[in-house]
């Protein structure tokens, strides 16, 4: 009921009529106040807003003058500076080795513990990959054919049953080398080099080297090159350069020709050709050493051809002069730490 009440009060506002209680009996009346709902007038549309006014360009700064030049300064100069005191090691005269284009090594002897100068301008030599003079005479072996025994390990497994055998030939104007190693019957790695023999000293025309298939290297001495068949580029040739297996006997050929010059402490540089590359092999020379193989005992010279590379191998030679310094011992030890130690067995004719 309080609901409809309520509405009817509001009807009756809405059309407008006075509402009006009765007045009572002896009370004055009462003003009625009249309320209305007025709607607000509509909004006016929006106006449009105003269209944006361009930034005026700032107006462009005055032109500086250019600088007046000023005149260049004097610069001080700065005072002579005394010439420097010349050493000693300035002084001393270049050593020259005499040359001898048929060898093409060099033997210096180390004088000092801390090396000559005739030493450090070898290793200089040596270093930059120079073939370097011989000093003295060479002198070729006569033929012989020399038996090892091949001992060492690959691994952890040694090597048995592995013979080496070295035949050298020679007619004083011709040579021809061949080093095999065999199992029982069976060549499983051989190297030979051939050439000429001129002045006492081996010039190589040809090497090779098989294992599963033969590598051929040629020496082109009238054009001063080496060619290799396997497809690597050509190699500029040395005086007196040669090859993996010459090498050892020329060394031999140096020694038997006068010891003297090649002492413990020396070096002999020479340019040794393998399958694909020519680089200077340095061997030096160190004390005389006993050396025991099956053969027996010989007193030997020894060799050493340190490692160039991280890769690379050394290779130690004993040269007995009861043999005419030929090879005794040959050991070869590689950068995993393989070895093949070749010891003599029996030297006789071939």
């Amino acid at each position: 009921m309080v609901a409809v009440l309520v509405l009817a009060l509001h009807v009756l506002a809405l059309l407008g009529l006075p509402l009006q209680w009765p007045e009572r009996a002896g009370h004055a009346p009462q003003v009625v106040t009249q309320a209305r709902l007025i709607a607000p007038p509509p909004a006016p549309p929006a106006a449009p807003p105003p269209a944006p006014v361009p930034p005026v360009p700032p107006a462009p700064a005055a032109a500086k003058p250019p600088p007046r030049p000023q005149p260049p300064r004097a610069q001080p100069q700065p005072p002579p500076r005394p010439a420097p005191a010349r050493s000693p090691v300035a002084e001393a005269p270049a050593v020259v080795a005499a040359p001898d284009a048929a060898l093409g090594a060099v033997s210096v002897p180390g004088a000092d513990p801390g090396g000559s100068a005739a030493a450090a301008v070898a290793a200089a030599a040596t270093d930059a990959g120079e073939a370097l003079t011989a000093n003295g005479p060479s002198r070729v072996h006569e033929p012989v054919r020399l038996s090892f025994e091949m001992l060492g390990q690959r691994g952890v497994q040694p090597w048995k049953g592995v013979f080496g055998q070295l035949d050298w030939q020679q007619d004083g104007q011709r040579y021809e080398a061949k080093l095999s190693v065999k199992v029982l019957f069976r060549t499983i790695r051989s190297q030979s080099s051939s050439g000429r023999i001129v002045d006492g000293a081996l010039v190589p025309e040809r090497f090779s080297e098989t294992r599963r298939q033969e590598d051929v290297a040629t020496f082109q001495h009238d054009q001063g090159q080496v060619l290799f068949g396997n497809g690597a580029p050509a190699a500029a040739l040395r005086p007196g350069a040669q090859d993996r297996l010459s090498v050892v006997l020329q060394l031999a050929a140096l020694m038997a020709a006068d010891a003297a010059r090649h002492p413990s402490g020396s070096r002999i540089a020479l340019q040794t050709v393998g399958t694909r590359d020519a680089e200077v092999w340095t061997f030096e020379v160190k004390d005389d050493e006993t050396v025991a193989v099956p053969a027996g005992q010989y007193a030997a010279r020894r060799l050493v051809r340190t490692p160039r590379r991280a890769d690379d191998y050394q290779l130690e030679l004993w040269l007995a002069p009861d043999l005419g310094y030929l090879p005794v011992r040959m050991r070869q030890t590689q950068a995993n730490g393989d070895v093949i130690d070749l010891q003599l067995r029996e030297a006789a004719r071939p």
